[in-house]
Protein backbone atom coordinates (compact mmCIF):
# COMPACT_ATOMS: atom_id res chain seq x y z
CA UNK A 1 0.00 0.00 0.00
CA UNK A 2 1.34 3.43 -1.35
CA UNK A 3 2.57 5.74 1.94
CA UNK A 4 0.04 9.39 2.17
CA UNK A 5 2.74 12.10 1.48
CA UNK A 6 3.01 14.74 4.18
CA UNK A 7 0.70 18.10 3.78
CA UNK A 8 2.77 20.79 3.97
CA UNK A 9 1.95 23.93 5.33
CA UNK A 10 0.58 25.95 3.01
CA UNK A 11 2.30 29.92 3.15
CA UNK A 12 -0.29 32.65 3.74
CA UNK A 13 -1.83 34.03 0.99
CA UNK A 14 -1.61 38.14 0.82
CA UNK A 15 -4.99 38.54 2.15
CA UNK A 16 -4.32 36.89 5.07
CA UNK A 17 -1.24 38.48 5.54
CA UNK A 18 -2.65 41.99 4.63
CA UNK A 19 -6.02 41.12 7.37
CA UNK A 20 -2.57 40.18 10.24
CA UNK A 21 -0.87 43.16 9.84
CA UNK A 22 -3.96 45.30 10.06
CA UNK A 23 -4.93 43.14 13.27
CA UNK A 24 -1.42 43.86 14.68
CA UNK A 25 -1.93 47.36 13.89
CA UNK A 26 -5.10 47.83 15.35
CA UNK A 27 -3.65 46.16 18.12
CA UNK A 28 -0.49 48.33 18.71
CA UNK A 29 -3.04 51.51 18.27
CA UNK A 30 -4.76 50.56 20.84
CA UNK A 31 -2.18 49.61 23.47
CA UNK A 32 -0.68 53.13 22.16
CA UNK A 33 -4.18 54.50 22.88
CA UNK A 34 -4.48 53.11 26.23
CA UNK A 35 -1.35 54.19 27.51
CA UNK A 36 -1.53 57.39 26.23
CA UNK A 37 -5.23 57.99 27.55
CA UNK A 38 -3.64 56.24 30.73
CA UNK A 39 -0.79 59.02 31.11
CA UNK A 40 -3.06 61.74 30.33
CA UNK A 41 -5.35 60.48 33.57
CA UNK A 42 -1.69 60.59 35.49
CA UNK A 43 -0.55 63.23 34.36
CA UNK A 44 -4.18 65.22 35.25
CA UNK A 45 -4.23 63.79 38.73
CA UNK A 46 -0.73 65.04 38.98
CA UNK A 47 -1.63 68.32 37.56
CA UNK A 48 -4.17 68.74 40.10
CA UNK A 49 -2.33 67.20 43.03
CA UNK A 50 0.56 69.68 42.54
CA UNK A 51 -1.84 72.57 41.97
CA UNK A 52 -3.86 72.21 45.25
CA UNK A 53 -0.41 71.09 46.83
CA UNK A 54 1.65 74.07 45.30
CA UNK A 55 -0.31 76.32 43.39
CA UNK A 56 -3.62 76.96 45.45
CA UNK A 57 -1.94 77.11 49.21
CA UNK A 58 0.14 80.11 47.49
CA UNK A 59 -3.07 81.83 45.58
CA UNK A 60 -4.02 84.93 47.69
CA UNK A 61 -7.44 84.24 50.54
CA UNK A 62 -7.31 88.24 50.81
CA UNK A 63 -5.31 91.18 49.51
CA UNK A 64 -5.30 93.94 52.17
CA UNK A 65 -3.58 97.31 50.94
CA UNK A 66 -1.71 95.03 48.49
CA UNK A 67 -0.35 93.20 51.25
CA UNK A 68 -1.52 89.18 50.14
CA UNK A 69 -2.58 86.66 52.68
CA UNK A 70 -1.78 82.98 51.85
CA UNK A 71 -4.36 80.46 51.62
CA UNK A 72 -1.59 78.18 52.77
CA UNK A 73 -1.25 80.80 56.11
CA UNK A 74 -5.20 80.49 55.99
CA UNK A 75 -5.48 77.44 56.22
CA UNK A 76 -2.99 76.72 59.29
CA UNK A 77 -5.10 79.30 61.21
CA UNK A 78 -8.19 77.50 60.53
CA UNK A 79 -6.77 74.23 61.33
CA UNK A 80 -5.09 76.07 64.74
CA UNK A 81 -8.44 77.62 65.85
CA UNK A 82 -10.00 74.62 65.50
CA UNK A 83 -7.65 72.23 67.36
CA UNK A 84 -7.65 75.33 69.92
CA UNK A 85 -12.41 75.20 70.47
CA UNK A 86 -12.73 71.52 70.09
CA UNK A 87 -10.51 71.07 72.83
CA UNK A 88 -13.43 73.09 75.37
CA UNK A 89 -15.52 71.21 72.82
CA UNK A 90 -14.25 67.85 74.16
CA UNK A 91 -14.07 68.87 77.96
CA UNK A 92 -17.64 69.25 77.42
CA UNK A 93 -18.48 66.14 76.00
CA UNK A 94 -16.44 64.00 78.38
CA UNK A 95 -18.82 65.97 81.16
CA UNK A 96 -21.34 64.89 79.98
CA UNK A 97 -20.47 61.15 80.22
CA UNK A 98 -20.70 61.70 83.35
CA UNK A 99 -23.99 62.36 84.01
CA UNK A 100 -26.66 58.92 85.24
CA UNK A 101 -29.01 58.85 82.10
CA UNK A 102 -31.39 57.22 84.87
CA UNK A 103 -30.70 60.42 87.30
CA UNK A 104 -33.38 62.98 86.51
CA UNK A 105 -32.12 65.81 89.24
CA UNK A 106 -29.61 66.26 86.75
CA UNK A 107 -32.17 67.85 84.02
CA UNK A 108 -31.13 71.03 85.41
CA UNK A 109 -27.08 70.60 84.72
CA UNK A 110 -28.17 68.54 81.44
CA UNK A 111 -29.68 71.91 80.56
CA UNK A 112 -26.98 73.98 81.32
CA UNK A 113 -23.80 71.78 79.32
CA UNK A 114 -26.26 72.29 76.72
CA UNK A 115 -26.39 75.46 76.10
CA UNK A 116 -22.55 75.87 76.52
CA UNK A 117 -22.12 73.12 74.13
CA UNK A 118 -24.48 74.79 71.34
CA UNK A 119 -22.68 78.13 71.98
CA UNK A 120 -19.27 76.10 71.40
CA UNK A 121 -20.74 74.37 67.92
CA UNK A 122 -21.93 78.06 67.16
CA UNK A 123 -18.25 79.31 67.34
CA UNK A 124 -16.50 75.99 65.74
CA UNK A 125 -18.88 76.51 63.29
CA UNK A 126 -18.10 80.06 62.36
CA UNK A 127 -14.65 80.30 62.47
CA UNK A 128 -13.58 79.79 58.70
CA UNK A 129 -15.44 83.52 57.92
CA UNK A 130 -14.11 84.58 61.60
CA UNK A 131 -10.36 83.64 60.82
CA UNK A 132 -10.36 85.46 57.45
CA UNK A 133 -11.61 88.44 59.67
CA UNK A 134 -9.21 88.18 62.20
CA UNK A 135 -6.51 87.45 59.37
CA UNK A 136 -7.29 90.83 57.80
CA UNK A 137 -7.21 92.89 60.75
CA UNK A 138 -4.18 91.67 61.81
CA UNK A 139 -2.82 92.82 58.95
CA UNK A 140 -4.08 96.43 58.60
CA UNK A 141 -2.67 96.08 62.89
CA UNK A 142 0.92 95.10 61.49
CA UNK A 143 0.54 98.24 59.26
CA UNK A 144 -0.98 100.86 61.82
CA UNK A 145 1.61 100.00 64.31
CA UNK A 146 4.34 102.07 63.97
CA UNK A 147 1.83 105.10 63.98
CA UNK A 148 0.67 104.11 67.19
CA UNK A 149 4.52 103.39 68.31
CA UNK A 150 3.76 99.56 69.00
CA UNK A 151 6.11 97.31 68.79
CA UNK A 152 6.14 93.23 69.53
CA UNK A 153 9.81 91.86 70.77
CA UNK A 154 10.81 88.52 70.31
CA UNK A 155 11.01 88.34 74.18
CA UNK A 156 7.14 89.59 74.53
CA UNK A 157 6.43 86.67 72.23
CA UNK A 158 8.78 84.24 74.31
CA UNK A 159 7.23 85.61 77.38
CA UNK A 160 3.20 84.76 75.96
CA UNK A 161 4.35 81.49 74.67
CA UNK A 162 5.72 80.24 77.97
CA UNK A 163 2.34 81.38 79.03
CA UNK A 164 0.29 79.15 76.89
CA UNK A 165 3.13 75.81 77.44
CA UNK A 166 2.35 76.75 81.52
CA UNK A 167 -1.41 76.83 81.31
CA UNK A 168 -1.04 73.25 79.67
CA UNK A 169 0.49 71.99 82.34
CA UNK A 170 -1.30 73.46 85.31
CA UNK A 171 1.51 75.66 86.11
CA UNK A 172 2.83 79.48 86.05
CA UNK A 173 5.78 81.47 84.68
CA UNK A 174 8.48 82.66 87.00
CA UNK A 175 7.71 85.73 85.75
CA UNK A 176 3.82 85.59 86.92
CA UNK A 177 4.76 84.43 90.14
CA UNK A 178 7.45 87.27 90.90
CA UNK A 179 4.24 89.72 89.79
CA UNK A 180 1.81 87.99 91.57
CA UNK A 181 3.56 88.31 94.97
CA UNK A 182 4.99 91.79 94.36
CA UNK A 183 0.88 92.25 93.95
CA UNK A 184 -0.06 90.37 97.13
CA UNK A 185 2.86 92.67 99.10
CA UNK A 186 2.01 95.85 97.93
CA UNK A 187 -1.60 95.35 98.46
CA UNK A 188 -0.79 94.34 102.34
CA UNK A 189 1.41 97.20 102.62
CA UNK A 190 -1.49 99.50 101.27
CA UNK A 191 -3.79 97.82 103.93
CA UNK A 192 -1.70 98.36 106.72
CA UNK A 193 -1.13 102.02 106.08
CA UNK A 194 -4.30 102.37 105.73
CA UNK A 195 -5.62 100.59 108.78
CA UNK A 196 -2.39 102.45 110.86
CA UNK A 197 -4.25 106.04 109.30
CA UNK A 198 -7.97 104.43 110.75
CA UNK A 199 -6.65 103.40 113.90
CA UNK A 200 -4.63 106.35 115.46
CA UNK A 201 -3.15 105.69 119.11
CA UNK A 202 -4.57 107.73 121.87
CA UNK A 203 -2.36 109.94 124.11
CA UNK A 204 -2.73 109.49 127.88
CA UNK A 205 -2.26 112.44 130.21
CA UNK A 206 -0.52 110.99 133.54
CA UNK A 207 0.09 112.52 136.29
CA UNK A 208 3.33 112.21 138.90
CA UNK A 209 1.54 110.96 141.55
CA UNK A 210 -0.45 108.06 139.71
CA UNK A 211 0.98 104.85 140.32
CA UNK A 212 0.76 102.99 136.56
CA UNK A 213 0.73 99.41 135.82
CA UNK A 214 1.06 98.34 132.39
CA UNK A 215 -0.49 95.14 131.60
CA UNK A 216 0.41 93.71 127.71
CA UNK A 217 -2.64 93.19 125.80
CA UNK A 218 -3.04 89.49 124.70
CA UNK A 219 -3.00 89.32 121.03
CA UNK A 220 -4.69 85.91 119.89
CA UNK A 221 -2.63 83.95 117.51
CA UNK A 222 -4.13 82.99 114.60
CA UNK A 223 -3.60 79.46 113.01
CA UNK A 224 -2.22 80.66 109.43
CA UNK A 225 -3.40 78.75 106.18
CA UNK A 226 -0.92 77.07 104.78
CA UNK A 227 -0.07 79.05 101.27
CA UNK A 228 0.19 76.61 98.33
CA UNK A 229 3.87 76.32 96.85
CA UNK A 230 2.78 77.40 92.71
CA UNK A 231 3.95 75.01 90.66
CA UNK A 232 6.54 77.03 88.14
CA UNK A 233 7.27 76.12 85.16
CA UNK A 234 11.38 74.84 84.76
CA UNK A 235 13.17 75.31 81.31
CA UNK A 236 12.91 71.38 80.80
CA UNK A 237 9.07 71.90 81.53
CA UNK A 238 8.52 74.24 79.40
CA UNK A 239 10.73 72.87 76.29
CA UNK A 240 8.97 69.25 76.78
CA UNK A 241 5.45 70.62 77.47
CA UNK A 242 5.97 72.97 73.96
CA UNK A 243 7.08 69.57 72.19
CA UNK A 244 4.41 67.71 72.95
CA UNK A 245 1.97 70.40 72.21
CA UNK A 246 3.01 70.92 68.55
CA UNK A 247 3.26 67.17 68.43
CA UNK A 248 -0.43 67.03 69.32
CA UNK A 249 -1.57 69.48 66.57
CA UNK A 250 0.67 67.64 64.20
CA UNK A 251 -1.15 64.84 64.71
CA UNK A 252 -4.19 66.31 62.99
CA UNK A 253 -2.69 68.89 60.73
CA UNK A 254 1.15 70.33 59.92
CA UNK A 255 1.69 73.20 62.33
CA UNK A 256 5.25 74.00 63.35
CA UNK A 257 7.06 76.30 65.98
CA UNK A 258 6.96 79.04 63.17
CA UNK A 259 3.15 78.85 62.94
CA UNK A 260 2.68 79.03 66.65
CA UNK A 261 5.22 82.00 67.13
CA UNK A 262 3.20 83.57 64.28
CA UNK A 263 -0.17 83.45 65.98
CA UNK A 264 1.16 84.48 69.04
CA UNK A 265 3.50 87.58 68.01
CA UNK A 266 -0.50 88.64 66.33
CA UNK A 267 -2.27 88.11 69.40
CA UNK A 268 -0.06 90.02 71.51
CA UNK A 269 -0.03 92.92 68.82
CA UNK A 270 -3.77 92.52 68.75
CA UNK A 271 -3.21 93.73 72.23
CA UNK A 272 -0.92 96.40 72.49
CA UNK A 273 -2.76 98.49 69.58
CA UNK A 274 -5.88 98.05 71.25
CA UNK A 275 -3.99 99.12 74.54
CA UNK A 276 -2.62 102.20 72.34
CA UNK A 277 -6.11 103.06 70.72
CA UNK A 278 -8.26 103.27 74.03
CA UNK A 279 -5.67 104.97 76.04
CA UNK A 280 -7.50 108.42 75.54
CA UNK A 281 -11.18 106.98 76.68
CA UNK A 282 -11.93 109.41 79.61
CA UNK A 283 -11.56 107.37 82.55
CA UNK A 284 -14.07 109.95 84.22
CA UNK A 285 -17.44 111.39 83.49
CA UNK A 286 -20.63 113.07 84.95
CA UNK A 287 -23.22 110.75 86.92
CA UNK A 288 -26.03 111.09 89.02
CA UNK A 289 -27.29 108.31 91.75
CA UNK A 290 -30.86 108.20 91.00
CA UNK A 291 -33.60 105.64 92.83
CA UNK A 292 -36.99 104.81 90.82
CA UNK A 293 -40.31 104.04 91.32
CA UNK A 294 -42.18 101.35 89.06
CA UNK A 295 -45.82 102.03 88.74
CA UNK A 296 -48.19 99.70 87.04
CA UNK A 297 -50.67 103.02 85.40
CA UNK A 298 -50.21 106.87 85.38
CA UNK A 299 -53.04 107.22 87.39
CA UNK A 300 -51.17 105.46 90.43
CA UNK A 301 -48.15 107.40 89.21
CA UNK A 302 -49.56 110.75 89.32
CA UNK A 303 -50.73 109.49 93.51
CA UNK A 304 -47.55 108.40 94.48
CA UNK A 305 -45.70 111.22 93.05
CA UNK A 306 -47.96 114.16 95.03
CA UNK A 307 -47.54 111.91 98.70
CA UNK A 308 -43.69 112.02 97.29
CA UNK A 309 -43.37 115.35 97.31
CA UNK A 310 -45.61 115.85 100.22
CA UNK A 311 -42.83 114.25 102.58
CA UNK A 312 -43.72 110.67 102.43
CA UNK A 313 -40.80 108.28 102.39
CA UNK A 314 -40.43 106.21 99.04
CA UNK A 315 -40.73 102.86 101.15
CA UNK A 316 -43.68 103.96 102.69
CA UNK A 317 -45.18 105.14 99.43
CA UNK A 318 -44.10 101.48 98.09
CA UNK A 319 -45.45 99.62 100.62
CA UNK A 320 -48.72 101.37 100.70
CA UNK A 321 -49.48 100.62 96.88
CA UNK A 322 -47.85 97.09 96.97
CA UNK A 323 -50.76 95.81 99.15
CA UNK A 324 -53.00 97.25 96.50
CA UNK A 325 -51.33 95.55 93.04
CA UNK A 326 -50.65 92.37 94.54
CA UNK A 327 -50.46 89.55 92.03
CA UNK A 328 -50.71 91.99 89.27
CA UNK A 329 -48.68 91.21 86.04
CA UNK A 330 -48.81 94.15 83.85
CA UNK A 331 -49.51 94.27 80.41
CA UNK A 332 -49.21 90.97 79.17
CA UNK A 333 -48.95 90.16 75.05
CA UNK A 334 -49.00 86.39 73.72
CA UNK A 335 -46.32 84.75 73.59
CA UNK A 336 -44.84 85.74 76.75
CA UNK A 337 -46.54 83.34 79.11
CA UNK A 338 -47.26 79.65 78.56
CA UNK A 339 -49.58 78.48 76.20
CA UNK A 340 -52.39 77.59 79.05
CA UNK A 341 -52.55 80.24 80.80
CA UNK A 342 -52.38 82.71 77.56
CA UNK A 343 -55.71 80.79 76.24
CA UNK A 344 -57.50 81.57 79.77
CA UNK A 345 -56.46 84.89 79.75
CA UNK A 346 -57.65 86.39 76.66
CA UNK A 347 -60.40 84.25 77.01
CA UNK A 348 -61.59 86.68 79.65
CA UNK A 349 -63.60 90.10 79.47
CA UNK A 350 -62.58 92.79 81.81
CA UNK A 351 -63.13 92.22 85.68
CA UNK A 352 -64.06 88.46 84.49
CA UNK A 353 -62.52 85.79 86.78
CA UNK A 354 -61.40 82.35 85.52
CA UNK A 355 -61.65 78.94 86.29
CA UNK A 356 -58.62 77.39 87.71
CA UNK A 357 -56.15 76.75 85.06
CA UNK A 358 -53.18 74.70 85.57
CA UNK A 359 -49.64 75.09 84.00
CA UNK A 360 -46.57 73.46 84.85
CA UNK A 361 -46.17 76.03 87.74
CA UNK A 362 -49.73 74.98 89.30
CA UNK A 363 -52.96 75.97 89.74
CA UNK A 364 -54.53 79.55 88.71
CA UNK A 365 -57.29 81.95 89.22
CA UNK A 366 -56.60 84.93 86.07
CA UNK A 367 -58.53 87.95 86.67
CA UNK A 368 -58.43 90.62 83.47
CA UNK A 369 -58.64 93.71 84.10
CA UNK A 370 -58.53 95.65 80.94
CA UNK A 371 -58.29 95.00 77.33
CA UNK A 372 -56.26 96.56 74.64
CA UNK A 373 -57.38 95.03 71.55
CA UNK A 374 -55.21 97.31 69.33
CA UNK A 375 -52.15 95.97 70.56
CA UNK A 376 -53.42 92.42 71.26
CA UNK A 377 -52.57 92.51 75.34
CA UNK A 378 -54.35 92.05 78.55
CA UNK A 379 -53.89 93.75 81.53
CA UNK A 380 -54.51 90.85 83.74
CA UNK A 381 -53.37 89.60 87.61
CA UNK A 382 -53.28 86.18 89.21
CA UNK A 383 -53.12 83.73 91.80
CA UNK A 384 -50.98 80.86 92.29
CA UNK A 385 -51.64 77.88 94.56
CA UNK A 386 -50.89 74.04 94.16
CA UNK A 387 -53.48 72.20 93.85
CA UNK A 388 -56.86 72.49 91.92
CA UNK A 389 -58.88 72.15 95.38
CA UNK A 390 -57.28 75.35 96.53
CA UNK A 391 -57.52 77.34 93.13
CA UNK A 392 -61.32 76.57 93.70
CA UNK A 393 -61.49 77.83 96.82
CA UNK A 394 -59.43 81.30 95.89
CA UNK A 395 -62.17 81.68 92.99
CA UNK A 396 -65.29 81.54 95.37
CA UNK A 397 -63.64 83.74 97.46
CA UNK A 398 -62.97 86.36 95.09
CA UNK A 399 -66.88 85.93 93.84
CA UNK A 400 -67.90 86.34 97.11
CA UNK A 401 -66.39 89.69 97.00
CA UNK A 402 -62.90 89.00 98.70
CA UNK A 403 -59.89 91.79 98.18
CA UNK A 404 -58.03 90.22 95.21
CA UNK A 405 -54.65 91.73 96.37
CA UNK A 406 -55.49 90.49 99.56
CA UNK A 407 -56.43 87.09 98.66
CA UNK A 408 -53.09 87.30 96.85
CA UNK A 409 -50.69 88.38 99.57
CA UNK A 410 -52.22 85.51 101.89
CA UNK A 411 -52.23 82.35 99.68
CA UNK A 412 -50.56 82.75 96.40
CA UNK A 413 -46.96 81.09 95.74
CA UNK A 414 -46.17 83.65 92.88
CA UNK A 415 -43.66 85.06 94.48
CA UNK A 416 -42.16 87.54 91.52
CA UNK A 417 -46.32 88.58 91.61
CA UNK A 418 -46.29 89.65 95.38
CA UNK A 419 -42.97 91.89 95.58
CA UNK A 420 -45.36 94.49 94.04
CA UNK A 421 -44.25 97.98 94.02
CA UNK A 422 -40.32 98.32 95.23
CA UNK A 423 -38.06 101.27 94.99
CA UNK A 424 -35.33 100.37 92.36
CA UNK A 425 -31.66 101.85 93.34
CA UNK A 426 -29.96 102.18 89.70
CA UNK A 427 -27.21 103.46 91.60
CA UNK A 428 -24.82 105.71 89.48
CA UNK A 429 -25.23 106.04 86.22
CA UNK A 430 -23.66 107.88 82.80
CA UNK A 431 -25.65 109.43 80.14
CA UNK A 432 -25.96 106.22 77.76
CA UNK A 433 -26.02 104.12 80.59
CA UNK A 434 -27.01 100.46 78.92
CA UNK A 435 -30.34 99.32 79.88
CA UNK A 436 -32.17 102.52 80.01
CA UNK A 437 -34.29 104.31 77.64
CA UNK A 438 -32.47 107.55 76.46
CA UNK A 439 -35.44 109.72 76.86
CA UNK A 440 -35.65 108.41 80.84
CA UNK A 441 -31.85 109.14 81.01
CA UNK A 442 -32.25 112.43 79.69
CA UNK A 443 -34.98 113.34 82.32
CA UNK A 444 -32.45 112.37 85.02
CA UNK A 445 -29.57 114.10 84.42
CA UNK A 446 -32.08 117.60 84.16
CA UNK A 447 -32.72 116.98 87.80
CA UNK A 448 -30.97 117.91 91.09
CA UNK A 449 -29.84 116.43 93.76
CA UNK A 450 -33.41 115.22 96.15
CA UNK A 451 -35.77 116.56 93.03
CA UNK A 452 -38.36 113.62 92.22
CA UNK A 453 -39.08 113.62 88.05
CA UNK A 454 -42.78 113.86 87.07
CA UNK A 455 -44.06 110.01 85.84
CA UNK A 456 -42.35 109.54 82.96
CA UNK A 457 -44.13 106.78 80.33
CA UNK A 458 -42.29 103.31 79.46
CA UNK A 459 -43.89 102.40 76.59
CA UNK A 460 -45.58 99.48 77.68
CA UNK A 461 -48.83 101.20 80.33
CA UNK A 462 -46.63 101.41 83.16
CA UNK A 463 -44.20 104.71 84.44
CA UNK A 464 -41.59 105.65 86.55
CA UNK A 465 -40.71 108.19 89.08
CA UNK A 466 -36.68 108.70 89.33
CA UNK A 467 -35.41 110.47 92.34
CA UNK A 468 -31.85 111.90 92.49
CA UNK A 469 -29.80 111.07 95.91
CA UNK A 470 -26.49 112.80 94.60
CA UNK A 471 -25.26 114.70 91.46
CA UNK A 472 -24.86 115.08 88.77
CA UNK A 473 -21.12 115.62 89.53
CA UNK A 474 -17.95 114.35 87.72
CA UNK A 475 -16.73 110.43 89.29
CA UNK A 476 -14.68 107.57 88.20
CA UNK A 477 -16.60 105.38 85.72
CA UNK A 478 -17.59 102.26 86.72
CA UNK A 479 -15.28 99.39 85.66
CA UNK A 480 -18.18 97.73 83.59
CA UNK A 481 -18.81 100.77 81.84
CA UNK A 482 -15.04 101.92 81.28
CA UNK A 483 -14.39 98.13 79.87
CA UNK A 484 -17.74 98.35 77.44
CA UNK A 485 -16.54 102.06 76.58
CA UNK A 486 -13.34 101.06 75.74
CA UNK A 487 -14.27 98.48 73.44
CA UNK A 488 -16.72 100.85 71.70
CA UNK A 489 -13.34 102.63 70.92
CA UNK A 490 -11.44 99.66 69.76
CA UNK A 491 -14.54 98.71 67.31
CA UNK A 492 -15.41 101.68 65.99
CA UNK A 493 -11.02 102.35 65.27
CA UNK A 494 -11.34 98.84 63.57
CA UNK A 495 -14.24 99.72 61.38
CA UNK A 496 -12.93 102.65 60.33
CA UNK A 497 -9.56 101.62 59.36
CA UNK A 498 -11.30 98.31 57.57
CA UNK A 499 -13.09 101.11 55.66
CA UNK A 500 -10.42 103.09 54.76
CA UNK A 501 -8.49 99.59 53.30
CA UNK A 502 -8.92 98.26 49.66
CA UNK A 503 -9.71 94.55 50.35
CA UNK A 504 -10.34 92.11 48.23
CA UNK A 505 -11.72 89.36 49.78
CA UNK A 506 -11.36 85.23 47.26
CA UNK A 507 -12.45 83.50 50.10
CA UNK A 508 -15.07 80.14 49.08
CA UNK A 509 -15.70 77.25 50.57
CA UNK A 510 -13.16 75.18 48.34
CA UNK A 511 -10.55 77.00 50.45
CA UNK A 512 -11.83 76.03 53.45
CA UNK A 513 -9.31 72.75 54.71
CA UNK A 514 -11.05 69.61 55.72
CA UNK A 515 -12.24 69.46 59.44
CA UNK A 516 -9.69 67.08 61.21
CA UNK A 517 -12.60 66.90 64.12
CA UNK A 518 -15.16 66.49 62.52
CA UNK A 519 -16.35 62.91 63.57
CA UNK A 520 -14.84 63.50 67.25
CA UNK A 521 -17.79 66.38 66.81
CA UNK A 522 -20.14 64.07 65.89
CA UNK A 523 -19.88 61.66 68.06
CA UNK A 524 -19.31 64.02 71.14
CA UNK A 525 -22.72 65.05 69.70
CA UNK A 526 -24.42 61.74 69.36
CA UNK A 527 -23.93 61.04 72.72
CA UNK A 528 -25.02 63.66 73.94
CA UNK A 529 -28.02 63.31 71.99
CA UNK A 530 -28.23 59.73 73.44
CA UNK A 531 -28.33 60.90 76.88
CA UNK A 532 -30.85 63.23 76.59
CA UNK A 533 -32.81 60.77 75.00
CA UNK A 534 -32.49 58.74 77.86
CA UNK A 535 -33.29 61.23 80.21
CA UNK A 536 -36.19 61.65 78.92
CA UNK A 537 -37.47 58.18 79.01
CA UNK A 538 -36.43 58.27 82.90
CA UNK A 539 -38.67 61.15 83.47
CA UNK A 540 -41.72 59.85 81.89
CA UNK A 541 -41.14 56.25 83.55
CA UNK A 542 -40.88 58.96 87.06
CA UNK A 543 -44.34 60.74 86.03
CA UNK A 544 -46.12 57.65 85.21
CA UNK A 545 -44.81 55.81 88.35
CA UNK A 546 -45.99 58.89 90.50
CA UNK A 547 -49.61 59.36 88.31
CA UNK A 548 -51.95 57.11 90.84
CA UNK A 549 -53.87 54.54 89.06
CA UNK A 550 -57.78 55.43 89.21
CA UNK A 551 -59.94 53.44 91.01
CA UNK A 552 -62.21 50.86 89.07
Amino acid sequence: MAKRREEQPRAPTRKQLSRAQKEAELQRRIILGSAFLLGAVIIILLAGFLYDQLVVPRQPIATVNGTTIPVEAYQKRVNYERYRLFSAIDRTGKQLLQFNPNDTSVAFLLNMYSQQLDQLIQQYQSIPLDVLETMIEETLMREKAAELGVTVSDEEVETRLRQIIATQLNAITQADADATATAVAQRAATQTAEAAAATPTPTETITETESITTTAPITPTATPFPTPTPNILTEEAYRTGLETYLKNTNAFFDFTEADLREVVYNEVLREKVREAVIADVPTEEEQVNVRALLLPDEETAKQALEELRAGKEMEAVANELSATFAGDLGWVSRGQTVPEFEEAAFSLEPGEISEPVQTDFGWHIIEVLERDEENDRVHVRHILVETEEEAQQVRERLLNGENFADVAREVSQDAGSLEGIRPINLGWIVRDQEGIPEDILKAAFELSAGEYSEPLPLGDGRYVILYVVEGPEVRELPEDVLRQRQQNAFETWLAKVKGEAEIDRNWDESKVPDDPFADDIALILQNFQNLQQALQQAQQQQQSEATPTPAP
